[in-house]
């Protein structure tokens, strides 16, 4: 008489095999989701920092009378930035940490608009624009990025003379368990 079936034994040997495999199985989708949110993580930081440097490099290319500040602007009210040129007038450096100037946009038709990092009650740095109609600054980037410093490097500003040309630096990383450093740079040129 025949028996169709397994034994104990290929049954506990079966077993095994498949929980061996199904832990390295786990172990890897687990990496690879791991992998899969830290990819996503610094996609919305190269994208949100590439979105405020956009912004900044098209506001400052269509600006006018630019002032490089070496410290952050509480507000933007024309008597805040007398005195706050850098290098413009030759009595300076040509670096800051701040720039506000006048757009010759359209909808912004003389208007002020400055650009400052600042660090919120996290102790995270936070990118923020400006401008004389608002009432303060308004973040520009999110709570995922660390933005370490922003320089802004004006070169041959002259009033009556070629438009200048403003170096912006940015230096950032990503906030949480995996720390992805970021340092941005970019040279704008102005139109005529």
């Amino acid at each position: 008489m025949t028996k169709n079936g397994f034994t104990l034994i290929e049954m506990m040997v079966a077993v095994s095999i498949f929980s061996i495999v199904a832990v390295i199985v786990s172990g890897a989708l687990i990496t690879v989701m791991s992998i899969n949110r830290q990819a996503q993580a610094t996609k919305i930081v190269v994208d949100n920092l590439r979105f405020a440097m956009d912004s900044m490099v098209m506001r400052l290319r269509d600006g006018t009378n630019y002032h490089c500040l070496t410290s952050n602007p509480s507000s933007l009210s024309t008597g805040s930035l007398s005195g706050l040129n850098c290098g413009f007038d030759g009595s300076g450096s040509p670096e800051g940490v701040a720039i506000v100037f006048n757009s010759k946009r359209v909808l912004e038709s003389n208007m002020q608009i400055g650009y400052r990092l600042i660090t919120n009650g996290d102790g995270v740095g936070v990118l923020q624009i400006g401008t004389q109609a608002a009432e303060g600054f308004i973040d520009m980037t999110s709570r995922e990025i660390d933005v370490e410093s922003l320089q802004f490097h004006v070169v041959g500003y002259d009033p009556g003379d070629v438009p200048p040309r403003v170096g912006l630096s940015i230096q950032a990383r990503t906030v949480g368990k995996v720390k992805t450093e970021f340092h941005l740079e970019t040279v704008v040129d102005f139109r005529t």
